[in-house]
């Protein structure tokens, strides 16, 4: 196999949205906004796009009948997770109870000098969100 010749002063990837599949955009929407502090940056009915604050971490939600992505691939979420670093977990864990969310793992301090906890979204995703412990 021939070798693939690249041009080192290029950026090849310039962007990256983990985009997710959902039963309800809106549900989903309102997690992310008031959980994790994301605000909608395009919003439709066949598609909405959420940036962080910062508008460095993207998350693209799709209704599971989209046309736009083969029926296969979209299914419940198995052998993967998001993983955000926060600021303050205690605050995103006040965020997830007053929000009713589901609670994986609560907050704890662990050995590698993080605090972390899991949550669920409301796709059965895997959310692993953890902050530095000072």
């Amino acid at each position: 196999m021939p070798a693939v010749k690249t041009n080192s002063s290029k950026v090849l990837t310039t962007r990256m949205i983990a985009n997710l599949f959902t039963d309800n955009l809106q549900e989903s929407k309102d997690f992310y906004e008031q959980v994790l502090d994301f605000k909608a940056e395009f919003e439709s009915n066949w598609y909405i796009n959420l940036k962080s604050k910062d508008n460095l971490l993207e998350i693209g939600l799709f209704p599971k009948n989209t046309d736009l992505i083969p029926a296969t691939y979209v299914q419940h979420p198995a052998g993967v997770n998001l993983a955000f670093v926060v600021n303050d977990l205690d605050e995103v864990y006040e965020r997830a109870l007053h929000y009713n969310a589901s609670i994986v793992l609560k907050p704890e301090d662990e050995f590698l000098g993080q605090r972390r906890m899991l949550l669920e979204d409301p796709n059965g995703l895997l959310l692993d969100i953890s902050s530095r412990v000072a």
